[in-house]
């Protein structure tokens, strides 16, 4: 469950892609109380000629060069975005896989209550072997906001929660308390296919604004039939321009389901041009 007070992880590879992540996580900390922890994953390859004296020595000298880059960053960030320096944290993480490395730290620290990192998309043979987001997505159990490299600063007004309504009660009551922290409307949206039965939208948003003292709304779109549900999704998206996508990603499905039918979730990060933000079902 999110805190009132979190500290978000801003992974980075210092590329012009990940300072979207960065971007969109100063945002957050401006409408909620939070703390940034700029991040970067560093493997360092030993050459197996190296005696243990010249591996190390080479490894101390690329720390040090990797946190002057962070901290040189942070600065940046700060003095580019008028962010307090005090807010913003470095941390280098040694570490040959980032997703499986920054899992494992988050494990560490039950601060965390957020990742955010900037995407610069993939193409089909990486979507199948895995990316750093796609993983994350995947296996984190910390929210993960996967933010497209386009992505400018703005203030986080609207919530779109895109829903299959197989399991929205649960998902809504965290929808809300998102929305509530960021002080943003909040959206509940189902794609609907041909012949499906439909709940009347009004009387389920007013059910659910009393339930849980927020304002929600509910909203149909009809289902393009020759496109997926990420495409149906992105339609939407483009549409509606939400601030950010909330969805979430069901954990107890095969590997021979991901590899096949590909989360829809996971696919939609590589595609949107909105932040999506991608929650484990139950894991917030």
């Amino acid at each position: 469950m999110m805190k009132k007070t979190i500290t978000i992880l801003v992974p980075t590879d210092f590329s012009p892609a990940s300072r979207a992540g960065i971007r969109f996580a100063v945002q957050w900390a401006r409408q909620q109380k939070a703390k940034l922890l700029l991040t970067h994953v560093m493997g360092v390859v030993r050459m197996t000629r190296w005696s243990p004296q010249q591996f190390e020595a080479f490894a101390a000298a690329q720390r040090r060069l990797a946190m002057a880059q962070l901290r040189r960053l942070a600065a940046d960030v700060c003095r580019q975005m008028h962010f307090n320096r005090k807010g913003i944290s470095t941390l280098l993480i040694e570490g040959m896989s980032a997703d499986v490395s920054l899992q494992d730290f988050c494990r560490s620290r039950p601060d965390i209550g957020l990742i955010c990192m900037g995407t610069r998309g993939a193409g089909r043979i990486r979507k199948i072997l895995g990316t750093h987001t796609g993983n994350l997505i995947l296996h984190s159990d910390v929210p993960v906001v996967a933010v497209p490299a386009s992505y400018r600063i703005k203030p986080i007004r609207n919530i779109l929660y895109a829903t299959d309504l197989v399991t929205e009660e649960s998902e809504l009551q965290s929808a809300v308390m998102i929305a509530r922290d960021l002080k943003a409307s909040l959206s509940v949206m189902h794609i609907a296919w041909v012949g499906e039965t439909r709940l009347d939208p009004a009387f389920m948003a007013k059910v659910w604004s009393q339930k849980y003292a927020y304002p929600v709304s509910m909203r149909y779109e009809a289902a393009e039939p020759s496109l997926s549900v990420a495409g149906n999704l992105n339609v939407v998206i483009r549409r509606r321009k939400p601030s950010l996508v909330i969805m979430f990603s069901d954990r107890e499905r095969t590997g021979f389901d991901r590899l096949f039918f590909p989360s829809q979730s996971e696919g939609l990060s590589f595609r949107t041009n909105a932040p999506l933000m991608v929650i484990g079902k139950g894991t917030f």
